[in-house]
Parts: structure tokens; sequence; C-alpha cells
């Protein structure tokens, strides 16, 4: 689990509101030039959700809720996370 600014674990949980740091795999189409595609690497972004699951492999967060359902929700496997801060 990715530490906080001072180094203390905290706990993430069911309903924690997150925002998430990660880094997305990139794609490229069309014909170009080789050097174009060589050049190409993955992204840094960051997802905010409240948490949905949180297993040993993945993280899920969902964008939208109600009182019965959840839309909106995003996977991320827990190695492509760089840092998890919990927002509340």
């Amino acid at each position: 689990m990715p530490k906080s600014p001072a180094g203390a674990k905290k706990k993430i949980k069911e309903g924690d509101l997150v925002i998430i740091h990660w880094r997305d795999a990139c794609t490229r189409g069309g014909w170009r030039d080789k050097a174009d595609y060589k050049a190409t690497t993955p992204i840094d972004v960051a997802s905010v959700g409240w948490v949905l699951a949180n297993p040993r492999t993945h993280i899920t967060v969902m964008q939208t809720m109600s009182q019965e359902s959840v839309s909106d929700s995003m996977t991320i496997p827990k190695p492509w996370i760089m840092r998890i801060i919990k927002l509340r």
C-alpha cells in the first residue's frame, strides 16, 4: 500500500474518498515513423472516487453513487499505483 507523506500507512477502506495517482498504458494508432512509436511512454494520471473494493491485487473506485447503486467505476491494478491519498 502506498505511504502517506509522513511515512505512516493509512488504511484505505470501502467508502473512503481517495485520489489515486497511477501510471496508465498509452497507445497510438495510424501510420507513423518508428521514432514516434519508440518515444511513446506510459502516462501519469489521477483518478478520484469512493473506494468500492481494495483487495491485494487492485483497487476499485466509483465516481457516482446513490443509496442502492453505483455508476462509472474504475479498477486499477496495484502495481500501476504510485500513491493513494485519502481525502476523507
